[in-house]
């Protein structure tokens, strides 16, 4: 008798090809180059049936590229949701294979709790919206890439699979990177001359170009190149390879260099709270000298227009500043006042939705569709007090369970990935209070979840399993790796 769960991936495989079929067939007159971005997702989508880990890491190395793909190769908005295809792909798979068949458990860590009340409060304001268009937006800014969070809980990695996945990351970011220097060379003007000038709204500050590299934005670049920088910084702690320290510190300093030229200074202040946390964390206050000095060297030989940028960033004639000192102190307290149970997910977008439930009242640039330039005065807004004192208790959970694993961690390795991660975290946490896109919602999402997981994982060995090694001993190195 045919098994329906056994063969669930076959009858899958068959469903997702069908549709997509039918998206691409309209399409057959598209460009060549169009059409192989299309065959090319299709292939991927197969692999992740079959595989979630080439899945999870063909998404890894895919991702800095979306925006080039969406904007610059002009492909459509919907074939783009085949990254989201992927992840709900690999998330059944899990769902069948793991959770329904073989009964896997969920490591136990701090993380699963508030995020699962968080989730629980995000389809509850999900509901009350009133515009299931703008709702469905916000959600998708919220949860696209979570799912790969538990996905990754369960999958089998090795040390070895960890470090591939984290060089590919860094390896997808410097050809960014080299991309990006390739854009400042040339400028905005040459860029729209070639028709490469095709991103979001904030690739240019006055008469200079934000190097946003193959990102829909230069915010998207700089949040991705801290957390590279992050990562290469724990790999250059772990590495006893002269070689290998100073392969990590130039690529260090070419982010550095290509962060500044984003001229975002709130990814700036990221980076500089991220590398301070690094500090106090280790408890080094040595080395404050070393990144006052670096610091020193990337505002001595930046160009002058970063110099600019940077000096006028309480400027009264700082029309960013103004922006964002108008709506923190006004327009966000009073919105999030008015209403402390929240407006429903995607609210803070604006639109005409929010004009209704707010019954005209609050006359800002929110409700004509501007923005809160504070990630947690959305969530408020969104999902009210109560979602976003989860939404702390989650980010202080990431932190602490990566805190937890730089602490105990019996190798460099980790140690070093848990100390980067944490910084990472912190920074992320700070810059949020008053930056629109922090790295875990929408920016850096993908690398945030999956990292995360590991933290989450070893989090998990090195506190419930610790009793189960032979000995008792944490420090058995072998069978630590082969357990995660």
């Amino acid at each position: 008798m045919f098994d329906f769960l056994k063969n669930i991936k076959v009858l899958l495989a068959a469903g997702v090809f069908a549709l997509l079929s039918l998206i691409i067939g309209p399409m057959a007159s598209a460009t060549p180059l169009k059409l192989s971005v299309i065959l090319l997702g299709m292939a991927v989508v197969g692999i992740c049936l079959f595989s979630r880990w080439w899945g999870a890491l063909i998404l890894i190395a895919l991702a800095p590229f979306y925006g080039f793909v969406r904007f610059v190769m002009e492909v459509p908005q919907s074939v783009m949701l085949i990254k989201e295809v992927i992840v709900v792909i690999i998330s059944i798979s899990w769902l069948l294979d793991d959770i329904f068949l073989k009964r896997v458990k969920l490591p136990q860590n701090p993380v699963l709790l508030p995020l699962g009340i968080f989730l629980f409060i995000l389809i509850v304001q999900f509901l009350r919206t009133g515009d299931p268009m703008q709702s469905l937006f916000g959600l998708r800014m919220y949860i696209t890439y979570v799912p790969l969070f538990y996905v990754m809980l369960t999958e089998k990695i090795t040390d070895r699979r960890l470090k591939t996945a984290l060089f590919v990351m860094v390896l997808a970011a410097m050809l960014t990177v080299v991309y990006g220097f390739w854009q400042w060379t040339i400028g905005i003007d040459q860029l729209r001359d070639l028709g490469l000038a095709k991103a979001g709204p904030n690739i240019q500050a006055g008469d200079y170009l934000r190097v946003f590299s193959t990102y829909a934005g230069p915010e998207y670049f700089a949040a991705n190149l801290i957390l590279q920088m992050l990562i290469l910084f724990s790999l250059f702690t772990a590495s006893s390879s002269v070689v290998a320290k100073v392969v990590y510190s130039i690529c260090i300093g070419l982010m550095i260099f290509m962060l500044a030229n984003t001229l975002y200074r709130s990814m700036w202040v990221m980076a500089l709270v991220s590398f301070t946390a690094i500090l106090v964390i280790v408890k080094k206050y040595r080395y404050i000298f070393i990144m006052a000095l670096v610091l020193f060297a990337v505002l001595q030989y930046s160009p002058p227009y970063v110099k600019e940028r940077a000096g006028m960033t309480f400027s009264r004639d700082d029309e960013s500043y103004q922006i964002r000192k108008e709506l923190y102190f006004k327009t966000n307290v009073i919105n999030v006042m008015e209403n402390i149970i929240g407006y429903g997910v995607g609210s803070s977008l604006g639109g005409e939705a929010f004009v209704r439930q707010t019954g005209g009242r609050l006359s800002s640039r929110l409700l004509m569709g501007g923005s809160t330039e504070s990630w947690l005065a959305s969530v408020t807004i969104e999902l009210g007090v109560a979602g976003l004192l989860v939404y702390l208790w989650l980010m202080i959970s990431v932190i602490k369970i990566s805190l937890y694993v730089f602490k105990l961690a019996p190798d460099a390795f980790w140690r070093s990935l848990g100390l980067g991660f944490s910084a990472f975290a912190v920074g992320d946490l700070v810059v949020s209070s008053f930056f629109l896109v922090p790295a875990c919602f929408p920016a850096a999402d993908l690398y945030f979840w999956f990292i995360t997981a590991m933290m989450a994982k070893k989090y998990h060995q090195l506190v419930y399993q610790k009793a189960a090694i032979p000995g008792g001993q944490l420090g058995d190195q072998k069978y630590l790796e082969e357990t995660i």
